[in-house]
C-alpha cells in the first residue's frame, strides 16, 4: 500500500492527487487496494479508494460498478469483523490472556479511523448507494459488544495489572474511545440537527460514556476519580449542558433530561462513595457540577410534562443531601468556607413547612426531642457553626456568622420571629459545645440576646426564662455583676410563676426546672465572690429542692435495677429518627464505639449485702427538657460542692443525678453517677450504702442485655477495690484492681486516645490518677504506708497533669496552677508555689467545667491523702510545703472553705509540733473563714479545744468540744433531710441490720479530744462506748484501740493505787527482770488486770505500728513498758513478762518514721536500676526485682553493698517476725560493743541495756525518785528543768557568737571569755546532775567490763547475805532467815559488779533504795527507816572491791551505742564523766545499728576507711579565715595520697558528687554543708545514690529538730538514712577557733595530721573524738557539741 502511494504521489494526508492523464490505471490499483482492504482492514485504504471512486464527473464503467459493489460490502465486512472480535474476545475464559495489548490497540485505532471515514464521507457513502443508517445500527452493535467486553471487566483487569507502561497503555486506549465517540456524535450534530438517529446515536454515546466511567471508577485509584469526572463531564457536554463562570448551569436541551439525571445522580453517587471512604477531596469536582446541574434542573419548565415534574420534585428533594454530601468533601479538602455555603444551601432546601413545623416544636415539645427528631438539620447546623466559630475572621461582626430566615428565604416578615427564633435556638444548642472558645461565646451571647428580643413575657415566657437562664449560663466567669445575675434569676423565678404562658403551654411543666437552673447558675456565679458560703448554700439548696420537684412529679412505679437481677429485660423497639442523620458508609461507617461490642469479664462479687424491692417515683427524660445538658450542668455542682467544702449538698445533687440518670437509655451515665455516689457514701463513713449500692451495680452490669462501656467497668472496678481497701480487706481490693489494670490495658491497646483528643487524653489521665491513688489505698490497707506514699505522690502528679490538660483546654485562668508538678516536695519556699496570675479559678458554663472541678477536688483531696500519709509516717516537714500549696490553691480558685480546712490541718499540725500561737493564729483565720455549718467548722472547735486542753483550760475545751458535737448533729439531720428529699433509687438502708453513723472520722476525732479531758470513769466509758459504734476505719481502728489501752492503763493505776504497798511503785526504780517472789498466797488478787493490760497493749502495738501515728506507737509502747514494768514487779516468778517483748516495744517507740522513711528509700532504691515507667501506666501489684549483680565501688562502705531487698524485708516483716528477728539482734551483738536506750515516759527515765549473749536488761527510774528521800531536794532535776538550762546555755552561746566580731577592747574580751566560762560550768554542772539525779547508781549499765562467771557467783552470795542480815524482816520484826530471803536477779547482779569506775556513797545508796523499793512492792515488810545505809553502803562497797581484785581479765574497750528518744536527744550524754574517756555513738534504733553491722566484720562494730579516697569541702563561702589558714596546707599535702577537694568556693552540681563519691568526707563551713547537696538534682541528702563517713564541723550539722508529737528529724539523720556508716557532727553552734582545735586534734589522734603516723593514735574516731574534746579550751560548751552517729570507723593509713 505504501508502495501504491508513494507511485501514485499521495500527499500528507494520505490522499492522491490522480492526473487525467493517469486514470486510466485506477482499476488494477482499485483491485489491489479491496484486496489489501480486505485483508488488512486498512481505513486508511478505504479512505483513498473511496477518494478514486468519488469522482462525480466520470461515468463509471460496469465494472467500476462492480468494484464500488465490492467496496460497499467489504466496509460493512469490516464493521461486522470488528464486532465479531470484540464478540470472541468475551468469550475467552480469561480476558487478560485472550486479550492482547496489540489486538485492543488496533480494535480502538481501527474505530477511530473508521469514524474519520464515515464523518468525512457521508455524502460519497450516499452516492455510492451506502445506507448510512444501516452503518449506524453496524456502529450501536459494534458499541454493544465494546460494552460487554468492558462488562468482562477486562478493562479493570487490566487497570489493576502490574506495571506502570500498561496502565497508560489502557487509559490512552480509553481516551482514543471517548474522544472517537464524542467527535461521532459532534460531527453527527453538525451535519444533520434534530435527526432522531442523532438522538440515538447521542445517548447510545451518553450511556458507553456512564458504563465506561462505572467500570473504570475505584475508590483505590485517585486516576480514575480524575478520568471519570471528564467522561461524566463530556457526557453533560454531549447533552447539551453548558457551564458558566458564575458556577450555574445552562440546560440547553430539555430533551436528554433523563440522561441529565441519570448523569446527575452518578456524580453523586461518585462522590458519596468517595467521602465515605475517607477520600472526600477526590468527589469535590464531581459533587459541584452534580449540585449545579441540580439547581439547573430545578429551573426547567416542566409545565404540561408530569413525569418530568415528578423527576424535579424528587430532585429537589435530594438537593439537599446533595448539597450536605458536597459540603463534607470540602470539608475533607480543607475548603472549609466554600463548605459553610454548600452546607446553607442544604439547610436552604429544606421546605419552609419543616420550619414552620419546627417553630410549632419548640413551643410544645422538649428540647432533646426537637434535636434528636431533626438531627439531619442540627448536624448541618452544627458544621454551618463550626465554620463560622473556627474559621470566620475574628473581626467578624456575630450577625454575619448567624444563620437567620433572611439568609433563607431573602424575607423579613416579623410572622418568621418563631421561625427564626427556632433556627437561632439550634445554633445556640450547637455553639453549646465549641464555649471554650472566646468566638463562640461571643457569638452565643448575641444569639441569646436576639432570643431575649424575640421572646416576651407574656407570650413565651417559659422560653424567655431558658433563655435567661442561659445568659447565666454564659455570663459565668466574666465580668457581669451578681446584681445582674440576680435580676435575671428574680425575672426567671417570676415568668416561671406566671399562670398565663401563652404560646408555652405546652411548656409549662418545665417551669421548675428553670426556676432551679437560676438558682443553681446564681449559685455557681458565687463562687470566687468574697464572703459567698451562706449564699451560696441557700442558692444550691433551693436549685436542689426544684430540680427533685420535677424529678418526683409523677406517681407510677418506675422498675428499679434489683427488680431486673433475675429476669432478661424485655427487647424494646429500636427508636428510629424523623430524618436519618448522614453516615458515611465504607470505612468510616464501621467505625462503632468497639467497647459496646465487648462483653466486660465477670466481676467479683464485693458483699453480701442485697437492695431490697421498692418502688419510688417515676423520673424520666421527659420530665427534663436537654437532660443530658442538665446532667453536664448537676456534675459541675457535684464537683464544685466538693471543692467549696460542702459534702451534704454533694450527696444531695448526687443522689439526684443517680435519680434522673436512666439505666435503660443511659446505663454508662448511670453506672458512673453511681459510682461518684458511692465514693460520696465512702467520703462521709456511710460504708454499708456504699456497700450495698456497688452491689446493686454489680449485678446490673451482669444483667443480659447490658451494655457497659469498658472505662465505665474500670470506674466501678477501681471503686469497688477502694471499698474494699477502707474496710481493710486488702486481699480482695487488691484482685479487683488487677481486674481494672487488665482491663485498662485493653482498653488502650483497642481504643487509644487520639493525639489531638484532648477529652480521651483527660480521661485517661483521670483513670490512670485514680488507679495510682486506690493502689495507694490498697498498699496502705497493707500496713505499707511507704508504698503508699509513693504512689499517692504518683496519683498527685497525675492529677496535676490532668488539671494543667483542662486548664490549657479550656482557655481558663491562671493558665497554669503548680509549676512543680514533678515532686510536691520540689518547692520548699511557698513563694514559688502556686498561680501565674490574679484571675481566680472560675466556672466558664462551658462542657470542661465538670472535668475542671471534678480534677480540682480530687486533686485537693490527693494533696490531704498525702498529707495524711506524710503525718501517718511522721513526717512533718514535707506537710508544710503541701499546706503552703493548698492554701495558693484555695487563692487560686477563690475557695475560703478549702483554705478554712487547710488553715485547720496547718493548726493541727502546728499544735502536734509544739508552735501553740501558730495554731491559735491558724485557728483563728479560718473561724473567720467559715460562714456554715461544715466538718471544717466541726474540726475547728475541736482543734480550738485542743488548743485550751493543752493551756490547761479543761471547761473551756469542754465548751469547743460540745459545740463541735452540736453542729455533728445538726449537719446529721441536714444530711437526713436531703436524704428525704432526694430518695434514693435503691432503698439500701432498709436491708442494713443498723443504720450507718455519720462522719465517723470527724466524730472519732471529737470523741477522742473530750476523752483526753475527762476524769470521771463513766463517761470516759459512755465516750468509749460512742467511739466503738462507729464504722471506724483502719487509722481510726488504731484510734480505738488507743482509747481502750488508756481505759485499761487507767484501770491498772487504780488496782495499784488500791492495794497498799502498791502505791509507792511512782517512786520507785523498777526493773525488768525484777527480783524474785516470796510466792504468798494473798500476794496480789488483781494481778490478771495487768496481764489482760499487757497483752492489750502488745496487740494494739502490732496494730499501730502498721497503721498508726509514730506518736500512737510511741504512746503504746510506752504504756506496754509501763504495764510489763508492774507486772515484773508484782506477779510471781512464773508470771513474768518476756524481757524481750519489753524491750522490742521499747524499740518500737523510737523513730518510727525513720523506720518508715528507710522503707521509702528502700523502695525507691530497688527502682534505681530500672526504666522510669510512664506514670499513665497503670502500677501491678508485682514484686519489684532487685539488682543483685550489682557491684559496689571498690571503696564502697555504705548501703551500696547491701542487698536493698532484704533490707526492705526486713522492715516490712509482720508484727511476730519482726520481734523474732529483733531477739535474735539483741542476744547476738558483736562482743566489743553493748547498746543503751533511753526514753522517757511520763516522769520516768527508762534505761535498756543490751549486751553480748545476754538478754535485754531495762530499769525504769523517776526522775524525782529523790524528792522522796530525806535530806535531796536540793538536788532535784526534773526533765523539763534540765531541757530549760540547756536551752538556756545553748541559747547564750549564740548570743556570744554572734556578737564576738564586734569585741573592739580587750576588756570586753575578757567579759566574753568569762561569760564563755561560766556557760562552760553551767554545762558541767548540768551533765553532772544528770548523772547523779537521772543514772545514779545505775550508771553501771554503761560499763564494759566484763566479769567471770565464778566472780559474779561470789559477788552475787555475797550480796543476798549482806542483804539478809541487815534489811529483810518479818511483820514480828525478826530477820527472815536466808532460806527465806529473796533473790536478786542475777542479771542485775552482773550489772552492778561490772561498773569499772567508783560509785559514790550516793550511788550506793541510790541502789540500796532500789533494792529496798522492789522488795516492799513485792510484799515483804521492811522498816526502811530503821535501815542502816551507810553501813549496807560500806558493806557492799567492800563485796565490790573484793569481786573487781578477783577479777582476772579486764575489758573495758567496749563501744557503747546511745538510743535516745525525743526528749534526750539534745542532751550531751557522751561528755558525763561515765561516758567521757569511752568510744561512744549514737543510733537511732537497734534495726539501724542492725543495717550498720552488716557493714562490719564479723563479731566486730568498726568499719575500716581507706583514707585514700578522701574528699573535702573547705570554707565554700570564703568567710572562715582562721579554718582555711589551719587546714588548707595540710589538704593540699594530703593530695599526695589521693585527697581531693574544693576550697574557697562553691561546688557545682557534678564536683558535689563527685566530694560524696569518696570513702571519706569532711566539711569545714557553715551549718551541715545540706544546701549544697539540695542544690544538685538529688535534691535530698538522703537520696545519695553513695554515702560515705562523714565528719561535718559546721555549727550545728548535727542537730535534731524537736517537732512536738512528731519525730526527729535531721541532716543527721537523713545521712543515716542515705547510708552514712558514720558521721561526726555537732549538736550545737559553736565557734570556728575552738571547733577547728577539736577537728584537729581528732585527725591528730587518728594518726593522719599533720602527716600519716601510727604513733600515738587511737583505734577509732569515736574513741579520738573522746580524747579530742580535752584539746579545746570549753571541754563542755564545744567539746561537748560534737557527737558520733553510727558505727566507730578504723581508719588504713597509707603507707609512709
Amino acid at each position: 500500500m505504501e508502495g501504491l502511494k508513494r507511485k501514485w504521489g499521495a500527499d500528507k494526508d494520505g490522499r492522491l492527487s490522480i492526473c487525467e492523464e493517469e486514470k486510466e490505471g485506477w482499476h488494477a490499483v482499485l483491485r489491489i487496494a479491496i484486496a489489501m482492504a480486505t485483508e488488512v482492514r486498512d481505513i486508511n485504504a478505504l479512505d483513498w479508494l473511496m477518494d478514486l471512486s468519488g469522482d462525480k464527473g466520470r461515468v463509471k464503467s460496469e465494472k467500476e460498478e462492480e468494484d464500488l459493489q465490492t467496496l460497499r460490502t467489504r466496509i460493512m465486512a469490516n464493521l461486522s469483523s470488528w464486532r465479531i472480535t470484540l464478540q470472541e474476545l468475551n468469550k475467552g475464559d480469561n480476558p487478560t490472556t485472550s486479550l492482547s495489548s496489540s489486538t485492543l490497540s488496533s480494535t480502538f485505532t481501527d474505530l477511530a479511523k473508521f469514524r474519520r471515514f464515515v464523518l468525512g464521507n457521508q455524502s460519497k457513502l450516499r452516492e455510492h448507494g451506502i445506507s448510512v443508517k444501516a452503518l449506524y445500527r453496524e456502529v450501536d452493535k459494534v458499541m454493544h459488544s465494546a460494552r460487554e467486553f468492558l462488562d468482562n471487566k477486562t478493562l479493570a483487569i487490566l487497570w489493576n495489572g502490574k506495571g506502570k507502561e500498561r496502565e497508560k497503555e489502557v487509559d490512552a486506549m480509553l481516551i482514543e474511545l471517548v474522544r472517537w465517540i464524542e467527535r461521532w456524535v459532534e460531527g453527527l450534530r453538525r451535519a444533520k440537527q434534530g435527526d432522531s438517529d442523532l438522538q440515538h446515536i447521542t445517548v447510545t454515546a451518553v450511556d458507553m460514556l456512564l458504563f465506561v466511567s462505572n467500570k473504570l471508577f475505584s475508590t483505590d485509584h485517585p486516576a480514575s476519580w480524575t478520568r471519570v469526572s471528564e467522561f461524566l463531564l463530556r457526557s453533560l457536554a454531549l447533552l447539551s449542558v453548558e457551564f458558566t463562570s458564575e458556577r450555574k448551569a445552562n440546560i440547553a436541551d430539555s430533551s436528554f433530561m433523563k440522561e441529565i439525571i441519570v448523569i446527575v445522580k452518578t456524580m453523586y453517587n461518585f462522590g458519596r462513595q468517595l467521602w465515605g471512604e475517607r477520600k472526600g477531596e477526590g468527589g469535590v469536582r464531581l459533587l459541584e457540577r452534580c449540585c449545579v446541574v441540580s439547581e439547573a434542573l430545578l429551573e426547567v419548565d416542566s409545565e404540561g410534562n408530569e413525569a418530568l415534574a415528578k423527576a424535579i420534585d424528587e430532585q429537589r428533594r435530594c438537593l439537599g443531601k446533595r448539597w450536605q454530601i458536597y459540603g463534607l468533601c470540602l470539608l475533607d479538602a480543607r475548603e472549609r468556607l466554600q463548605a459553610h455555603g454548600a452546607f446553607v444551601s442544604s439547610i436552604r432546601h429544606h421546605p419552609t413547612e419543616f420550619w414552620d413545623s419546627l417553630a410549632q416544636q419548640f413551643r410544645e415539645k422538649p428540647f432533646d426531642n426537637i434535636i434528636s427528631d431533626n438531627q439531619d438539620v442540627v448536624q448541618n447546623i452544627q458544621r454551618i457553626v463550626r465554620i463560622a466559630v473556627n474559621n470566620f475572621s475574628e473581626d467578624s461582626a456575630p450577625e454575619t456568622k448567624v444563620l437567620r430566615v433572611s439568609d433563607l428565604f431573602g424575607i423579613v416578615d416579623d410572622a418568621k420571629d418563631q421561625t427564626d427564633a427556632a433556627l437561632l435556638e439550634v445554633q445556640l444548642h450547637v455553639l453549646d459545645q465549641y464555649l471554650l472558645k472566646a468566638q463562640a461565646r461571643e457569638l452565643a451571647l448575641y444569639i441569646n440576646q436576639e432570643l431575649l428580643k424575640i421572646y416576651h413575657v407574656s407570650q413565651s415566657p417559659i422560653r424567655r426564662a431558658r433563655a435567661l437562664c442561659r445568659q447565666m449560663e454564659l455570663t459565668v466567669g466574666t465580668n457581669e455583676s451578681i446584681a445582674t445575675a440576680r435580676t435575671h434569676s428574680e425575672e426567671v423565678v417570676h415568668s416561671c410563676s406566671q399562670d398565663a404562658l401563652g404560646a408555652d403551654e405546652g411548656l409549662q411543666r418545665f417551669k421548675h426546672q428553670y426556676t432551679g437552673y437560676s438558682r443553681l447558675w446564681l449559685a455557681i456565679m458565687m463562687q470566687g465572690q468574697p464572703n459567698c458560703e451562706q449564699e451560696f448554700e441557700s442558692k444550691a439548696y433551693s436549685a436542689l429542692q426544684s430540680f427533685t420537684t420535677l424529678a418526683i412529679g409523677a406517681n407510677a412505679h418506675r422498675p428499679r435495677l434489683s427488680d431486673k437481677t433475675n429476669q432478661a429485660p424485655e427487647p424494646q423497639p429500636r427508636k428510629v429518627a424523623a430524618k436519618k442523620s448522614v453516615s458515611r458508609p465504607g470505612a468510616r461507617g464501621k467505625k462503632q464505639n468497639l467497647e459496646h461490642n465487648r462483653t466486660p469479664p465477670p466481676k467479683l462479687r464485693t458483699h453480701n449485702l442485697v437492695e431490697q424491692k421498692s418502688t419510688g417515683p417515676t423520673v424520666t427524660a421527659t420530665n427534663f427538657e436537654n437532660v443530658g445538658k442538665l446532667r453536664r450542668h448537676l456534675g459541675t455542682m457535684v464537683h464544685l460542692t466538693a471543692s467549696l467544702s460542702f459534702p451534704i449538698l454533694r450527696l444531695g445533687f448526687l443522689r439526684l443525678l443517680h435519680l434522673i440518670s436512666e439505666p435503660e437509655n443511659d446505663p454508662n451515665s448511670f453506672v458512673r453517677w453511681s459510682v461518684e455516689l458511692a465514693r460520696q457514701y465512702l467520703a462521709i463513713g456511710k460504708r454499708r450504702r456504699m456497700g450495698a449500692l456497688l452491689d446493686s451495680l454489680d449485678e446490673f452490669i451482669k444483667g443480659p442485655g447490658s451494655s457497659i462501656e469498658t472505662s465505665t467497668v474500670i470506674l466501678l472496678l477501681l471503686c469497688q477495690a477502694e471499698y474494699r481497701a477502707s474496710m481493710g480487706d486488702h486481699t480482695l481490693a487488691e484482685a479487683l484492681y488487677t481486674k481494672a489494670e487488665i482491663l485498662e490495658k485493653e482498653e488502650q491497646s483497642f481504643n487509644p486516645p487520639e493525639r489531638h483528643d484532648a477529652f480521651k487524653k483527660i480521661h485517661a489521665l483521670e483513670r490512670a490518677a485514680l488507679a495510682a491513688g486506690i493502689f495507694a489505698d490498697i498498699h496502705f490497707a497493707k500496713g505499707d504506708s511507704s508504698e503508699a506514699l509513693l504512689s499517692s505522690m504518683r496519683s498527685y502528679r497525675l492529677w496535676v497533669r490532668s488539671l494543667n490538660a483542662v486548664i490549657q483546654a479550656g482557655g481558663y485562668s491562671p493558665a497554669q496552677l503548680h509549676p512543680t508538678a514533678v515532686d510536691p516536695f520540689a518547692a520548699s519556699d511557698p513563694a514559688t508555689v502556686g498561680r501565674h496570675g490574679t484571675t481566680p479559678l472560675q466556672s466558664q458554663g462551658t462542657l470542661l467545667d465538670e472535668v475542671l472541678w471534678r480534677v480540682f477536688a480530687r486533686l485537693v483531696d490527693m494533696l490531704f491523702r498525702i498529707i495524711a500519709v506524710l503525718s501517718h509516717r511522721g513526717t512533718c516537714r514535707s506537710i508544710d510545703s503541701l499546706l503552703d500549696h493548698l492554701i495558693q490553691l484555695s487563692n487560686d480558685a477563690s475557695l475560703p472553705g478549702l483554705r478554712a480546712r487547710t488553715l485547720n490541718v496547718r493548726a493541727e499540725l502546728r499544735q502536734r509540733q509544739g508552735l501553740y500561737e501558730d495554731a491559735q493564729a491558724d485557728v483563728n483565720e479560718a473561724a473567720g473563714l467559715i460562714a456554715v455549718k461544715s466538718f471544717s467548722a466541726v474540726d475547728n472547735e475541736r482543734i480550738h479545744g485542743n488548743l485550751l486542753s493543752q493551756q490547761n483550760c479543761g471547761d473551756e475545751a469542754q465548751e469547743f468540744y460540745s459545740s463541735a458535737r452540736t453542729t455533728l448533729n445538726q449537719l446529721e439531720m441536714t444530711c437526713n433531710q436531703i436524704v428525704d428529699l432526694v430518695p434514693n433509687m435503691q432503698k439500701a438502708a432498709a436491708c442494713l441490720d443498723q443504720p450507718d453513723p455519720f462522719a465517723p472520722i470527724v466524730q472519732g476525732a471529737v470523741i477522742k479530744a473530750l476523752f483526753s479531758i475527762v476524769d470521771n470513769e463513766e463517761e470516759c466509758q459512755d465516750l468509749l462506748n460512742d467511739f466503738m459504734k462507729l464504722d471506724n476505719y483502719l487509722e481510726q481502728k488504731v484510734e480505738e484501740y488507743q482509747l481502750l489501752s488508756a481505759m485499761k492503763l487507767r484501770s491498772v493505776l487504780l488496782n495499784l493505787q488500791s492495794t497498799g504497798s502498791l502505791a509507792l511503785v511512782s517512786e520507785a526504780v523498777l526493773s525488768a527482770p525484777a527480783v524474785g517472789q516470796i510466792g504468798a498466797k494473798d500476794r496480789l488478787k488483781k494481778t490478771s488486770t495487768l496481764s489482760d493490760a499487757q497483752d492489750f497493749f502488745f496487740r494494739s502495738l502490732e496494730l499501730s505500728v502498721m497503721h498508726g501515728s509514730s506518736r500512737c506507737t510511741r504512746e503504746l509502747s510506752l504504756s506496754f513498758a509501763a504495764v510489763s514494768f508492774w507486772q515484773n514487779a508484782f506477779v510471781r516468778e512464773a508470771d513474768k513478762v518476756d524481757d524481750l517483748r519489753l524491750s522490742f516495744a521499747l524499740d518500737m517507740s523510737i523513730n518510727q518514721t525513720l523506720r518508715r522513711e528507710a522503707i521509702e528509700l528502700a523502695t525507691e532504691r530497688l527502682r534505681a536500676d530500672t526504666i522510669k515507667p510512664n506514670e499513665r501506666v497503670w502500677a501491678s501489684f508485682q514484686p519489684v526485682a532487685a539488682n543483685m549483680d550489682v557491684a559496689p565501688p571498690p571503696h564502697a562502705t555504705n548501703f551500696n553493698v547491701v542487698d536493698w531487698n532484704k533490707l526492705k524485708n526486713r522492715y516490712t516483716l509482720p508484727f511476730d517476725k519482726a520481734l523474732e528477728n529483733f531477739s535474735s539482734l539483741a542476744t547476738s551483738l558483736p562482743g566489743d560493743c553493748i547498746v543503751v536506750q533511753l526514753s522517757v515516759h511520763e516522769e520516768n527515765l527508762i534505761m535498756v541495756r543490751y549486751a553480748p549473749n545476754r538478754d535485754p536488761l531495762a530499769f525504769q527510774m523517776p526522775f524525782q525518785r529523790f524528792a522522796h528521800r530525806e535530806g535531796e531536794d536540793d538536788e532535784l532535776l526534773p526533765l523539763s528543768l534540765a531541757r530549760e538550762e540547756l536551752q538556756s546555755i545553748i541559747e547564750t552561746s549564740n548570743r556570744l557568737s554572734s556578737a564576738s566580731p564586734s569585741i573592739q577592747t580587750a576588756r570586753d574580751k575578757n567579759s566574753w571569755w568569762e561569760e564563755r566560762k561560766n556557760l562552760d560550768f553551767r554545762m558541767s554542772s548540768l551533765l553532772a546532775k544528770m548523772e547523779k539525779n537521772w543514772i545514779g547508781s545505775f550508771k553501771c549499765l554503761f560499763s564494759g567490763l566484763v566479769l567471770e562467771e565464778d566472780v559474779v557467783d561470789s559477788f552475787a552470795q555475797d550480796l543476798e547475805l549482806v542483804l539478809q542480815q541487815t534489811i529483810f524482816r518479818s511483820p514480828s520484826g525478826k530477820s527472815l532467815g536466808k532460806t527465806k530471803g529473796p533473790r536478786l536477779n542475777r542479771q542485775i547482779i552482773e550489772c552492778i559488779a561490772s561498773f569499772s569506775g567508783t560509785y559514790t556513797d550516793d550511788d550506793l545508796e541510790d541502789f540500796l533504795h532500789f533494792i529496798i523499793d522492789s522488795y516492799q512492792a513485792a510484799g515483804l515488810s521492811i522498816a526502811s527507816d530503821e535501815v542502816d545505809a551507810d553501813r549496807i553502803g560500806c558493806e557492799i562497797r567492800s563485796k565490790l572491791e573484793t569481786a573487781k581484785l578477783a577479777c582476772r581479765s579486764r575489758n573495758n574497750q567496749q563501744h557503747v551505742f546511745l538510743i535516745l528518744d525525743r526528749e534526750l536527744h539534745c542532751f550531751p550524754w557522751e561528755s558525763m564523766s561515765i561516758l567521757q574517756d569511752r568510744s561512744v555513738s549514737r543510733i537511732p534504733s537497734m534495726s539501724f545499728l542492725q543495717d550498720r553491722l552488716e557493714l562490719t566484720p564479723e563479731d566486730t562494730c568498726e568499719i575500716t576507711v581507706d583514707i585514700r579516697q578522701t574528699r573535702f569541702l573547705l570554707d565554700p563561702k570564703l568567710d572562715f579565715k582562721h579554718t582555711r589558714g589551719l587546714f588548707q596546707p595540710w589538704l593540699e599535702e594530703m593530695s599526695k595520697y589521693g585527697w581531693k577537694g574544693i576550697t574557697g568556693r562553691e561546688p557545682i552540681d557534678l564536683e558535689m558528687k563527685g566530694l560524696l563519691s569518696g570513702s571519706l568526707y569532711l566539711y569545714f563551713g557553715h551549718g551541715s554543708g545540706a544546701q549544697f547537696v539540695e542544690s544538685t538534682n538529688v535534691k535530698a541528702i538522703k537520696k545519695l545514690e553513695h554515702c560515705p563517713v562523714a565528719m561535718l564541723w559546721g555549727c550545728s550539722s548535727g542537730r535534731l529538730k524537736e517537732m512536738g508529737d512528731f519525730d526527729l528529724s535531721g541532716n543527721a539523720y537523713n545521712y543515716m538514712l542515705a547510708g552514712c556508716p558514720s558521721l561526726i557532727a555537732n549538736l550545737w553552734d559553736v565557734t570556728d577557733k575552738d571547733i577547728d582545735r577539736l577537728a584537729q586534734s581528732v585527725f591528730t589522734h587518728l594518726g593522719i595530721f599533720p602527716q600519716p603516723s601510727i604513733s600515738n593514735t587511737v583505734p577509732n574516731s569515736t574513741l579520738a573524738l573522746a580524747r579530742a574534746r580535752e584539746a579545746v579550751k570549753l571541754r563542755y560548751l564545744t567539746g561537748a557539741a560534737a557527737v558520733c552517729y553510727g558505727i566507730p570507723s578504723r581508719f588504713v593509713l597509707p603507707q609512709v
